[in-house]
């Protein structure tokens, strides 16, 4: 018996599939828009997607400064050429990728010409580097220490706003629900989630606060059947309105058991630490406490960074970030490798990552890594997560919403739309 992910189980009764396309003004489906691009508005869609695989390709520590000048003949012979579109991307990912002289800080230009021929890449110390930034004051693609977020919100908030093929029938709220989608899209190669106000649910009536609402009070009723079954199975037995604080570690999901008498305390958590038990209860209260509306003060920007970049290099390596040495922006082991190169080889021989996601995971897992480093792992409080379980149920601590079907408001709503609960 143990606690695990209970989301492929739920099915609320409140709500109907539909087709995911909404009408347009004119009666056409948006999936099915199709006015022709010309040739400007091509060139525009081309150069977007080269920027955003331009993104993907990692960049060698020694090089602190990178812009890329891309002439427009070679854009359109990139585009009217695939094949020379991919050895382009090669050449520049194989200069990103070594170390350039002069070392440990360059700054790297690359100018990409009509032809292979007229490639060419220059480094500059970060000491006398004037000549890089006089000749990419109009760079095409350009990343400066600090600068990369700042690049990318210019460009499309610059795309979004000024493109004159993009939707132009969007309200702010659906356009700026467009600019984040493009964002995670630029920044992940991917797009988590969904925004119920999106343009392409017009027409389809989705309550969203319902639906995430009803998931969440569907999962909490499951959990607290799992652990009424697991104390149940170890013959601990739950006087009536009985209350206990249950506390999950987010490095070892070591359930402790607070407010209970030494013996029992002893008995409950020997009987939830088993297997992924501790991992699933954290992973329910942190999903919990960022609903939207929650305001849970057990989250913190700085707590999840400690709590994800251990996680990861965890996960992938099996070494500890507490254990290691904390110094120049990462951590190393005792002898002295560098935590993210073990990640980096770790996630190149890892076949549930895709080929095309490993740049990515790996150059996420090193801006984490680095953050913290440069924070300082004891200058950030762990995220340890608590919630109370009371009379056979959880309750949860400091946060604005109780995702228990004791709170009569949230039960109403959730009758008032439809959802079964159990």
């Amino acid at each position: 018996m143990g606690i695990n992910g209970i989301s492929a189980g739920y099915y609320p009764t409140g709500y109907v599939d539909k087709k995911k396309t909404a009408e347009m003004p004119n009666g056409a489906e948006k999936t099915a828009y199709s006015r022709e691009l010309s040739e400007a508005e091509e060139m525009a869609v081309f150069k977007k997607e080269f920027y955003a695989d331009l993104e993907k390709l990692g960049v060698d520590r020694t090089i602190a400064n990178v812009a890329i000048n891309i002439s427009e003949q070679a854009f359109q012979n990139m585009k009217d050429d695939p094949e020379y579109r991919e050895k382009v991307l090669s050449v520049i990912k194989r200069d990103l990728s070594a170390s350039v002289a002069p070392a440990p800080d360059c700054s790297l230009l690359i100018t990409v010409g009509p032809t292979l021929k007229d490639y060419r890449a220059d480094a500059w110390s970060v000491n006398n580097d004037s000549e890089f930034f006089a000749r990419s004051q109009d760079s095409f693609y350009k990343k400066t220490n600090g600068s990369k977020k700042e690049e990318q919100k210019e460009l499309l908030e610059e795309y979004l706003e000024n493109c004159s093929w993009y939707a132009g029938d969007l309200t702010d709220e659906e356009r700026q629900i467009a600019f984040n989608y493009e964002k995670q899209m630029l920044n992940t190669g991917s797009i988590k989630g969904v925004k119920y106000k999106d343009s392409l649910f017009r027409g389809i009536e989705v309550n969203g606060g319902a639906v995430d609402a009803a998931r969440t009070v569907f999962n909490r009723q499951m959990v607290n059947a799992q652990i009424g079954n697991i104390l149940k199975d170890s013959n601990i037995e739950w006087e009536g309105d009985s209350r206990c604080t249950f506390s999950v570690d987010p490095y070892s999901y070591y359930i402790s058991v607070e407010g209970v008498d030494g013996d029992k305390k002893q008995r409950m958590e020997a009987a939830l630490n088993v297997g992924e038990n501790g991992k699933n209860l954290y992973h329910h209260i942190k999903n919990c406490a960022t609903q939207d509306g929650a305001n849970s003060s057990q989250i913190t920007e700085d707590g999840t960074l400690k709590y994800q970049a251990y996680q990861q290099v965890y996960d992938f390596t099996g070494l500890k970030l507490n254990e290691l040495e904390e110094r120049d922006g990462s951590y190393y082991t005792e002898d002295g490798q560098d935590v993210c190169d073990i990640v980096d080889s770790a996630i190149d021989n890892a076949e549930r990552v895709p080929d095309s996601h490993k740049q990515q995971m790996k150059d996420w897992i090193r801006e984490m890594v680095s953050r913290l480093s440069f924070k300082g792992w004891n200058h950030i409080a762990d995220m340890f997560l608590e919630i109370d379980y009371v009379g056979g149920g959880l309750i949860d601590k400091h946060q604005d919403i109780l995702f228990s079907l004791d709170n009569m408001e949230l039960r109403n709503f959730l009758n008032s739309e439809k959802y079964i609960t159990l």
